[in-house]
């Protein structure tokens, strides 16, 4: 068998063998030897290998690499597939996201990877309607009634991200809870590939009872790390309304479509909210961290990634109370604060370009920090202290040279247009751009500009 690897992957076998540390440092201006043509896979001995942290879920750039390196193939050998304490290290790999279709074939049959591996990526194509270029998950946060996965389906899209109920509101979801929805999702031939955190509402207000609800949040994430879940999106602010309580009120634009626009003399005057009251950045920051520690240690462990949404609007403060995650800054200070890769970001571009700064840039620097764990794909036109929600063709941001940048950063995961202005045959409700026909323009404009930077 003839193997060509990179030295990273040689360097991370010899660090499993010999249970030593290594540090391989990544340049990206200075590239190193490239994989060869014909490059099958990597091999290693199970019964060398004692946990399953040579491909640790803190390392996601490691991950991709190994996803996608070659034909993407692992081959672990020899009969001690299950680990010590109980692991199954292919389950485990594939709970991160990492193909292991070579795990049971002997060192001579990885001399067939390659034809295993076309047909796999044949396949892929085949239901991502793609030619095999680059293509990041697209798809919609939205409903899983069966309107909207046909809808989704009609799109050409077959991921979703999607809140899930807590039916018998026992105070978290458990994994029947999510299998349920998933397998509604199947049935249509649509991914659950993300879904949002529920239930810690007196943790944002820092009241008693917040430990209980952290240690339901952690059981949520358990679940959604045994339902196979992948990525869980979250925010932080007590505050959370979408209307005029927070300087959000509708505009008439193009055709008499809807859209959404915001002014901060509106509100920055006004009265503290009852029920939260004037809550210091200080003492937002504790609220967070105190919630977030705990809650991405678990997980962590369980495999699943975290992505916390920009507080909506992005000014430091709204009514009294300080909104702690407005800025790229305050971005930083949380992945310091926290550090563990499954502690991660949705980046929503339109609250980026609300913050007015380089959204290029700034998809960039999160991305190649591998923080991006999921993308909202919306327009802006303006910028604190005012600004407009429009259409993908209005923004300020220039959306192709968006897109050709999570190219760029290698950015595969779920990208959804979020909220859309209001359209004919949409409903106007309070969360302006949750229907179908709006986002059905985004969608295709987001599909038609990844086939543009996949041409140009």
């Amino acid at each position: 068998m003839r193997c060509i690897a990179p030295i990273g992957a040689l360097a991370l076998a010899a660090a499993c063998w010999a249970q030593t540390t290594v540090t391989i440092a990544a340049h990206p201006e200075s590239p190193g030897i490239a994989i060869a043509h014909d490059f099958i896979g990597l091999s290693f001995e199970t019964g060398s290998l004692t946990t399953a942290t040579g491909f640790p879920a803190e390392n996601p750039v490691l991950q991709r690499m190994v996803a996608q390196v070659g034909p993407g193939l692992l081959r672990f050998g020899g009969n001690s597939e299950v680990l010590r304490g109980g692991i199954i290290l292919k389950e485990s790999l594939m709970k991160r996201g990492i193909r292991t279709d070579g795990a049971r074939i002997s060192r001579r049959g990885m001399l067939l990877a390659p034809a295993m591996a076309a047909a796999a990526a044949a396949q892929e194509q085949k239901k991502a309607g793609s030619s095999g270029a680059w293509l990041p998950k697209l798809g919609e946060n939205i409903g899983t009634d069966p309107s909207s996965l046909r809808w989704l389906r009609q799109m050409g899209c077959q991921y979703i991200y999607a809140g899930i109920p807590d039916r018998d509101k026992k105070g978290y979801l458990s994994t029947a809870d999510i299998l349920s929805v998933k397998k509604l999702c199947q049935d249509a031939d649509v991914t659950l590939e993300v879904m949002t955190l529920p239930g810690f509402g007196l943790a944002m207000l820092g009241e008693a009872g917040r430990d209980e609800q952290i240690e339901n949040v952690r059981r949520t994430i358990r679940a959604a790390g045994e339902a196979g879940v992948p990525t869980v999106v979250w925010n932080f602010w007590p505050d959370f309304y979408w209307d005029e309580r927070v300087g959000y009120y509708p505009v008439k634009a193009r055709g008499e479509s809807t859209q959404r626009a915001f002014d901060y003399d509106r509100v920055k005057d006004g009265a503290p909210f009852e029920g939260i009251g004037v809550v210091s950045g200080k003492e937002m920051w504790d609220r967070l961290l105190y919630f977030a520690k705990p809650v991405v240690e678990t997980a962590e462990k369980a495999g699943v990634r975290l992505a916390l949404h920009p507080c909506d609007p992005p000014v430091p403060i709204m009514r009294g109370v300080a909104r702690v995650i407005h800025s790229p800054d305050d971005y930083l200070r949380f992945f310091k604060e926290v550090p563990s890769p499954a502690n991660g970001m949705a980046f929503c571009q339109g609250v980026f370009t609300e913050m007015g700064v380089d959204v290029l840039q700034e998809i960039r620097r999160f991305g190649r920090m591998g923080r991006i764990h999921a993308v909202h794909f919306r327009a802006v036109r303006g910028k604190v202290p005012r600004y407009t929600e429009v259409f993908l063709d209005e923004g300020d941001v220039n959306m192709i040279q968006a897109m050709k940048t999570y190219k760029e950063i290698g950015y595969t995961g779920i990208m959804v247009s979020d909220h859309t202005p209001v359209v004919e045959g949409d409903k106007m409700g309070d969360f302006i751009g949750s229907g179908h026909v709006g986002r059905s323009f985004s969608l295709g404009y987001m599909r038609a500009a990844v086939q543009a930077v996949n041409t140009l």
